[in-house]
Formats: structure tokens, C-alpha cells, sequence
């Protein structure tokens, strides 16, 4: 369950990573 809480919170984080290289 941990691993499965996990998955969409890594892919947020690629998001916010996305928005500021976009951002920059």
C-alpha cells in the first residue's frame, strides 16, 4: 500500500519538476 501511495506522488513530483525546467 505504501509503494502504491508512492506512485502517484513521484509522479507529481516529476510534474513540479517539469513545470520549473518549463518555467526556466
Amino acid at each position: 500500500q505504501c509503494l502504491r501511495a508512492k506512485l502517484p506522488d513521484t509522479a507529481n513530483v516529476a510534474i513540479q519538476i517539469d513545470d520549473t525546467q518549463v518555467h526556466e
